[in-house]
């Protein structure tokens, strides 16, 4: 099986559809599994907050739902099919009412929910071919609200006996699962990587395809530092370190179970799909890359070898360089903006190079 993930950044607009399709087709993907489209789970999260304060939030859902109306009628294969649609609309409005008996922390895994049931809904009403499964009957988990773990032996059982590899294509929604009582949960924020990951591990995919708006992993983050360079390829050890240490491309989760069931991972972007990508296979590679970790003045260095660290070390004035991890030392420094530094030590990396 041919597994892919959608995040929300490739399902943006009507014309970002239309080109997920054609990768879906183009491909010959088996098993789609797709995020919230655009920015509606933090939409979603406003909007959850606002019930709990009781703030005004009518303004802000008819939006919401107004937005994906739209896409829905500039995208679906037949409008006229829009139950489904508007079910989920209603099931929102009555969770945001508080119109249900389950705990606070149960009833917000529920509303950030709808985020991946529309969007599954959308896609698979542009491409009908597309069997639209429901994740949850799948992914069982511990039942922890908000971060909740896999069961792995239950879910590996139901997806082999529940799901026929030639039976596709299929789509499912990514970020959630079912707790031990059938109460939705959710695997974390941007936990849709993770989703697909499992799902991949659980039907011995032959391959994972994280499609997202950047055409790979790079060097930096190419938003930050303009000189960064993509990234052909990994190894599973090298890009669980990128993700786990401020790297945005994968959910920090992602890479255990495809290295564990020793799966070829990709990242490509769905906006320039003819680009290569990265592959992350065991293969070792002499790859390095370069972080932001979050704390101020901080850049984790990965994968950079002794004499590239002294380098630097002689180079620029560090009041401190760390090692956090068998491939991560995070170098500190007083003189400048975590960005600038990031740029600054990744140009004279690739000169070193």
């Amino acid at each position: 099986m041919k597994v892919a993930k959608f995040g929300g950044s490739s399902l943006a607009t009507p014309l970002h559809i239309k080109r997920v399709g054609q990768i879906i087709q183009g491909l010959k993907i088996d098993l789609v599994v797709v995020s919230a489209i655009g920015k509606t789970t933090r939409h979603l999260l406003d909007l959850h907050r606002r019930a709990q304060q009781k703030e005004p939030y009518d303004a802000a859902l008819a939006n919401l739902i107004s937005f994906h109306e739209d896409i829905f009628q500039k995208t679906a294969h037949d409008t006229d099919k829009n139950g489904p649609l508007l079910r989920l609309f209603e099931g929102l409005r009555r969770d945001l009412r508080g119109e249900t008996s389950l705990p606070e922390a149960a009833l917000k895994d529920r509303i950030l929910s709808y985020g991946e049931y529309l969007s599954s809904f959308i896609i698979s009403a542009a491409f009908p071919a597309l069997k639209r499964i429901d994740a949850p009957r799948f992914l069982h988990t511990d039942g922890t609200h908000g971060q909740a773990k896999p069961l792995w032996d239950r879910t590996k059982k139901c997806l082999q006996q529940g799901i026929d590899p030639k039976g596709g294509p299929y789509i499912t929604q990514g970020f959630i699962g079912q707790g031990p009582g059938g109460h939705l949960t959710t695997l974390g924020f941007e936990g849709s990587d993770y989703s697909a990951a499992l799902f991949a591990a659980g039907l011995t995919a032959r391959e994972l395809t994280i499609w997202t708006d950047v055409a790979g992993v790079y060097t930096a983050d190419p938003r930050i530092v303009k000189t960064a360079q993509p990234l052909p390829a990994l190894s599973y050890d090298v890009a669980g370190a990128i993700s786990s240490h401020g790297g945005k491309v994968l959910h920090p989760r992602t890479i255990a179970p495809v290295r564990d069931h020793h799966i070829p991972l990709w990242v490509k972007s769905s906006l320039m799909p003819t680009r290569p990508g990265t592959k992350i296979t065991a293969t070792p590679t002499p790859a390095w890359a370069l972080t932001c970790p979050g704390k101020e003045n901080t850049v984790a260095l990965i994968n950079t070898t002794l004499s590239q660290r002294r380098s630097l070390q002689e180079f620029f004035d560090f009041t401190a360089l760390t090692q956090v991890d068998p491939l991560v030392w995070v170098a500190q420094t007083m003189d400048t903006s975590a960005d600038n530094m990031l740029q600054e030590i990744h140009d004279f990396l690739m000169t070193y190079v």
